[in-house]
């Protein structure tokens, strides 16, 4: 299933590794004896050595497309966790009950991002198939324990110079900071990880690249600081690789193709032209090295509803891919529908109520995506809500010197800048 890699590519870990949240979840024991009853012996022996997701839900029929769960924290209910799906604004927030829910989403591999501020992290690699009914099928996550997060710091060793603001990339979680010589990675779940890393050089400006580094934060070492041996840069050269990645739309009438996909250099060229999409909607883009920002929005008919999903950053290497993921486009009623999926009243609460699998009278809390990075310590932008460069970017901002960036807009440092909105940053930390 896999694509073959240009002659000469790195090889890289199988997806499955560079999200090691993905795993089989064992079916309740009241599940297991109504199995045992209906299947013969030898059968029963091929269902549980089958790695499969449980799709018992005894609360709920879920819906085709639907991916629903329980974040916890040591077995308990974990209520305000950020819960993002990655290359897409359908983010929402876990109820008091811990539970939430994604719908419709198409067959396919989806990467979900679950975070509660710096403390906990997970991320999960989760397969839809077809169904009988030739739909996507429902899935049920079941319960989902946090692990303790932990800090990645990554530090890189210029061949001459200094090093002017650079981007540090974990190609598994999509995870970008912005920084110079010093960078911290926070948040990051437990599993395998891949960092590269961009910065220029601040007297000739050319672009410099570092890694890739493979990266595995232990069972053991959750909830720690994992300081990185330094990365060397080196000069950019003309050699290419490729940016892969995918379209998806979840919108009536909206075709995936027709989405606007730019993509940016370091140095603020445009790559052109983006090839389209081929006959399973993937997309590699040849490039040469350095940094690289792919942007996807949707046609000027859609603008007003369909947000675009934010920016996303890439390290090339000469001989190497870096794989994006997928950019979901994905309408507002679809993402307020979701937020409001409920099994019982306690999904619903505060005060509301839940009335034929919809939360009647409830308003579901906001907070950043969980695949939003955390504010550095910087200077802020001069005009709160003002348009500036995204997270990462290493071109030069349209702010004040390096802003404290949400999305690509400006936020003013006494804002909330933590994905579950906990950890607030001072406005005397960012003077």
């Amino acid at each position: 299933m896999g694509r073959a890699l240009r002659p000469g590519a790195t090889p890289r870990p199988p997806l499955a590794l560079l999200h090691p949240g993905r795993f089989c979840l064992p079916d309740s024991q009241p599940a297991r004896a109504t199995v045992a009853r209906a299947l013969p012996a030898a059968l029963l022996a091929l269902a549980f050595a089958a790695c499969n997701y449980s799709f018992n839900n005894p609360a709920q029929s879920l819906e085709p497309g639907q991916v629903s769960g329980r974040a916890t924290a040591g077995g308990a209910p974990l209520a305000g966790a950020s819960i993002s799906l990655r290359g897409s604004d359908f983010d929402q927030v876990s109820r008091a009950t811990g539970r939430f829910s994604y719908l419709p989403l198409p067959a396919g591999t989806h990467v979900f991002l679950l975070r509660q501020g710096l403390s906990r992290a997970l991320s999960l690699e989760v397969d839809l198939g077809f169904g009988s009914d030739g739909q996507p099928e429902g899935v049920n996550l079941g319960d989902q324990d946090l692990p303790l997060a932990s800090t990645l710091a990554v530090s890189l060793l210029a061949i001459s110079g200094g090093a002017d603001s650079g981007v540090v990339v974990d190609e598994a979680t999509g995870m970008a900071v912005l920084g110079y010589s010093s960078f911290q990675l926070e948040g990051i779940p437990v599993g395998a990880h891949r960092i590269l890393a961009a910065t220029r050089d601040t007297t000739s400006g050319d672009v410099w690249v570092a890694g890739p580094a493979p990266v595995t934060v232990a069972t053991s070492e959750q909830g720690t600081v994992k300081t990185l041996a330094p990365l060397q840069l080196r000069a950019a050269t003309a050699d290419t690789g490729d940016i892969h990645f995918r379209v998806s739309s979840l919108v009536d009438g909206l075709a995936a193709a027709d989405a606007s996909v730019t993509i940016v250099s370091a140095t603020g060229a445009a790559v052109t032209p983006v090839p389209g999409p081929d006959s399973n909607g993937d997309r590699d883009v040849q490039v040469a090295e350095g940094a690289y920002f792919v942007e996807v929005d949707p046609p000027p008919a859609y603008a007003a509803t369909v947000p675009s999903p934010a920016r996303r950053a890439a390290v090339i290497l000469g001989g190497d891919e870096f794989d994006l993921g997928t950019f979901y486009l994905v309408d507002q009623g679809t993402i307020t529908a979701a937020q409001l999926v409920c099994t019982g009243d306690a999904d619903c609460a505060p005060g509301g109520t839940c009335t034929e699998g919809i939360c009647i009278a409830y308003t579901p809390p906001a907070a950043a995506p969980a695949s939003l990075p955390y504010c550095n310590d910087l200077p802020y932008c001069a005009t709160p809500g003002s348009a500036c460069d995204a997270p990462g970017d290493v071109t030069p901002s349209s702010c004040v010197l390096d802003p404290v960036s949400t999305l690509g807009v400006c936020v003013p440092c006494s804002s909330a800048c933590t994905p579950d909105g906990t950890i607030v940053v001072s406005a005397a930390a960012c003077s």
